[in-house]
């Protein structure tokens, strides 16, 4: 490192620093003006200095903070570090080539965790491109699958991020043999801020894909007035033939245009019940029912899968 002497000398410093990994230009700086084992040496510009030159050299201290300190003294001036940018600008290149290679910021993102994948999306065009060319990364964030024709019975199940996780697991005993059927259960809400909801309807619910489960789905229509409606279904939802297996949105959509499962309604206009009041048709004709009624849209508020394995 060189640092220049108010225009008339130079301090030089040549030797070994070490540090702790992840070393900042800062800590590598005060590193070297602490490190009493390197070569220093001090370049006059005897037109100016003249014959101070000889007691300019009679100034080394036992470090490089030292040395430069008694240097600014004896010439009346702050010491400015030359070269600063070149090791900034080194640092910056390194990483400018890094994330230039897609293999390398593929395997860069691959360490983020779920959440933090979705958020780099939006941090250039770059990295939008790169994870939306990576099969690993697609992965990782459910939105391919590895391998659609595996069993969920064959290897360990995959549960999206997206779900949380419910209070408890439990087995269900099978009415035609000893075995016991196996259900995971996981709670369904919202897109957070995170995840887009476009890429929120997109999300795999599990991989392997699981072909069957019981959904309970909620949707809200809340109008003016404090008047509004909650219509719930409660009943097993299958992907249609051509489809790998479940994303969000296609559960929902199962969900909304499928004639297999009940459907419920409270409203503000419908007397309290213990239960529910069941009415008939798919679950989207009733929601359109009740959007017509109060002239808003509906929204889903959330519901809970059981995964049935």
């Amino acid at each position: 490192m060189l640092w220049n002497i108010k225009d008339a000398g130079a301090f030089r410093f040549n030797g070994t620093v070490r540090g702790e990994e992840g070393l900042t230009f800062g800590k590598l700086l005060d590193l070297v003006l602490a490190e009493s084992s390197g070569a220093w040496t001090f370049i006059g510009f005897t037109h100016q200095l003249g014959s101070a030159n000889k007691k300019i050299l009679d100034v080394p201290g036992d470090t490089p903070g030292e040395t430069i300190r008694r240097l600014e003294r004896r010439l009346g001036g702050k010491a400015e570090l030359q070269g600063e940018k070149s090791y900034e600008m080194s640092s910056d290149n390194a990483q400018h080539k890094v994330f230039q290679v897609n293999e390398l910021l593929e395997h860069v993102l691959l360490q983020l965790p779920w959440k933090d994948l979705f958020m780099c999306q939006s941090v250039s065009r770059r990295f939008r491109d790169v994870v939306a060319g990576s099969t690993s990364l697609k992965q990782k964030m459910f939105l391919l699958l590895r391998d659609s024709s595996v069993s969920p019975q064959e290897s360990s199940l995959k549960i999206c991020p997206a779900l949380d996780k419910y209070p408890y697991r439990r087995q269900t005993p099978s009415s035609t043999n000893k075995s016991q059927a196996q259900e995971v259960v996981r709670l369904i809400r919202p897109p957070a801020n995170v995840v887009e909801e476009s890429s929120w309807h997109k999300l795999y619910l599990t991989d392997p894909p699981v072909r069957k489960m019981w959904a309970t789905l909620s949707w809200t229509v809340n109008g003016n007035d404090d008047t509004w409606a909650t219509i719930h279904y409660l009943g097993y939802v299958e992907p249609s033939p051509d489809e790998d297996g479940f994303t969000i949105g296609n559960m929902i959509d199962a969900a909304l245009f499928g004639s297999q499962g009940t459907v419920n309604m409270d409203a503000s206009w419908i007397p309290r019940r213990p239960e529910l009041f069941p009415v008939p048709g798919t679950a989207i004709e009733v929601i359109s029912r009740a959007e017509s009624q109060l002239g808003v849209k509906a929204k889903f508020k959330e519901g809970t899968v059981r995964f049935m394995l």
